[in-house]
């Protein structure tokens, strides 16, 4: 089998062939430093456009370099996030475009993903599980990695990442860009014990870094030996600098390896290049007999051939890219995972077990809700509604996709965790609610229409779905994870004994497709039924039922109720306590009038029957004060 991966997270365009023994058959990069040299950084844009210029190349060169032809490629795999997102587009466009035309399977790698399991490109790669360091210019994270797909984050930076401290200390000192590789080259003849300069801890045991600290000490420091008039210490203040973030990286990362159990250590991302880190990491581990994974540095820094093995894994577990799945700019890796860290243990450190009573089952396996929110339609700029946060499996892959979540928990103990541990992105608002009692549209600025998204409990289900249908001129779509048997009963046709009140009164205004089956083994605790997911795309006006006055609507809305309230009796019998004065002649006149057979049952009956009905009686049915709000059953609906 052969792999072509794709990798344009940044300002390298890079492409690879791998095969399915994760030997690397070809890897090119196209670097782009001599266009960003000038500015001191990337330029977003600019990135964008030598992308556009040179995808077709590298990727031509990586198939010739590997003596291959598209005829022979099997997979298409690409970096779908994180990084710049025009830069993101160029790569992941082109290979969903390539797959497309070639009739090919794609999947959409993580970026991080690639970096985790780098060192599986090497003649001795690590065997699972193991504890990795990943530090670049982007991110510095620690992970427990139990499988080729399932990460679980210890500890992340909290501000700048390693890399980024390493280039903003180069431009301090006039280096040039990218800086990183320069102020290595000039400790190597400093003195890392000239000057003393902190060590960000975090606080005792934490796992989590910060470099703001740091960058900002070596310009007070900078500042003060210029005032004084001297030569300046160039090569004593990268040594320095360097140590400071050296010896953290390498602290922590035992403590966690410590915390994991694990006796195998992997270094990743392109700081990982850097020699004292490899050195002073290496010492470590044979100090305490760890084993020590370098990749080599070329698949140290960004690559494609990473990309491919990751993507190989993703192939292997099914997770194929759907076509309107999009890039993303910000990694739901670096958040806690629920998959390996069991669920019942996070909830009883806490004090905490599902509550029946909310009809808690929390989603325990990470592969789904990422799923879900690529089927969910979203966009990056959306604000979406999250019903039911719970420890945030789906919360965290809804931050990476749209720009804000407002997220509504009815449990105050889930809420007090989130609070208390700050494990939820930034972008999200967490509000301990009841979506049955709060203003949902209120809740995003007047005239934007709601798109939600949902892991209901049973027990809310058909009066979450009726709020949804009041409101639905304020609702734009609504993704639902519901138990199969309801969701079943949202897209029966008429005649079957599923057909029913939430089926007719949603038929109304938006249309119901299906989206995902999940089997209650992604939950804890099990239910004992599947569950569903389905799409809800609500009418700005409920184009069906155009034509009905106002008070007509409500009519409609009790006629459905009032039938399916007495499912079992014919319509004129299921009618009768909606005529004023029960007159059954005068109402059998109006129902033959609107062209139906008043002895049927009112599951014969399609949404056209159902509007027809309605305007025959409207004349008979006046208007009156004690009307109920148009989703309140006037009886409740009998199952057969």
């Amino acid at each position: 089998m052969h792999i072509l991966a794709i990798e344009t997270s940044c300002d390298d365009t890079a492409a690879a062939v791998v095969d399915a023994n994760q030997r690397v058959l070809s890897s090119v990069i196209s670097s782009q430093d001599e266009i960003h040299t000038r500015f001191g950084g990337i330029v977003p844009e600019l990135a964008s456009r030598r992308h556009i210029e040179m995808i077709r190349p590298v990727v031509d060169r990586a198939l010739a370099r590997a003596g291959t032809k598209l005829d022979d490629i099997d997979l298409i795999a690409a970096t779908q996030g994180p990084g710049l997102v025009g830069s993101l587009l160029v790569g992941f466009t082109f290979a969903k475009a390539l797959a497309l035309v070639r009739g090919l399977p794609a999947v959409g790698v993580d970026h991080m993903a690639g970096h985790l399991l780098s060192c599986l490109l090497e003649e001795r790669p690590p065997s699972f599980p193991y504890t990795a360091l990943i530090v670049s210019g982007g991110n510095t994270s620690l992970f427990a990695v139990e499988d080729p797909l399932t990460f679980t984050c210890l500890g992340r930076t909290r501000d700048d990442a390693a890399g980024e401290a390493f280039d903003k200390v180069a431009k301090l000192l006039g280096l040039g860009y990218p800086g990183g590789p320069v102020v290595s080259q000039l400790a190597a003849a400093g003195d890392p014990t000239a000057i003393a300069f902190p060590r960000a801890r975090m606080g005792e045991g934490s796992l989590d870094f910060s470099f703001s600290g740091l960058k900002t000490s070596v310009a007070t420091a900078v500042a003060r030996l210029r005032r004084s008039g001297g030569p300046l210490p160039v090569n004593d203040i990268c040594a320095s600098f360097q140590e400071a973030v050296v010896e953290v990286l390498v602290d922590k990362t035992l403590l966690a390896i410590q915390r994991t159990g694990h006796r195998r250590a992997v270094l990743g991302g392109g700081v990982a290049a850097n020699p004292r880190l490899r050195k002073a990491l290496a010492d470590r581990c044979a100090e305490q007999e760890l084993e020590l994974f370098l990749p080599a540095p070329v698949y140290c820094t960004d690559n494609a051939a990473m990309i491919g093995v990751a993507g190989y894994h993703q192939f292997l577990a099914g997770l194929l890219l759907v076509a309107d799945a999009d890039a993303y700019s910000r990694s739901p890796l670096n958040y806690l995972t629920m998959t390996r860290v069991p669920t019942a243990q996070l909830l009883n450190r806490q004090g905490l077990a599902p509550n029946k009573k909310l009809g808690q089952n929390f989603l325990v396996n990470e592969r789904v809700p990422r799923r879900i929110v690529d089927l969910a339609g979203l966009q990056p700029d959306d604000t979406v509604i999250e019903v039911g946060v719970g420890l945030g499996a789906l919360t965290r892959p809804l931050a990476v996709a749209v720009a804000r979540v407002i997220g509504l928990e009815a449990d105050s103990g889930i809420v007090r965790l989130h609070e208390k541990q700050q494990d939820l992105p930034a972008n999200v608002e967490l509000m301990h609610a009841d979506v049955l009692k709060v203003d949902l549209p209120g809740l995003v600025p007047t005239g934007q229409r709601l798109k939600i998204v949902a892991n209901l409990p049973y027990s809310i289900s058909t009066p979450f779905l009726f709020r949804l249908i009041d409101q639905a001129e304020h609702i734009d779509s609504a993704v639902v994870m519901l138990q199969e048997e309801v969701a079943v009963r949202l897209m029966a046709s008429p005649g079957c004994k599923e057909y029913g009140v939430p089926t007719v009164l949603l038929a109304a205004c938006a249309e119901v497709r299906p989206l995902l089956s999940v089997s209650p083994a992604e939950f804890h605790p099990r239910p004992r039924v599947n569950s569903l997911v389905v799409r809800i795309t609500f009418q700005p006006v409920p184009q069906r039922v155009t034509g009905l006055a106002e008070f007509d609507r409500v009519l409609f809305t009790r006629i459905v109720h009032a039938v399916f309230g007495q499912r079992r009796k014919t319509l004129l019998n299921g009618l009768t306590g909606i005529v004023p004065g029960g007159d059954r002649s005068r109402l059998a006149e109006a129902v033959r009038s609107a062209g139906i057979d008043p002895s049927v049952r009112a599951e014969t009956l399609s949404l056209e029957g159902f509007v027809d009905l309605t305007r025959g009686l409207t004349q008979l049915c006046q208007p009156s004060a004690h009307l109920p709000s148009p989703t309140t059953p006037v009886n409740q609906e009998k199952r057969p």
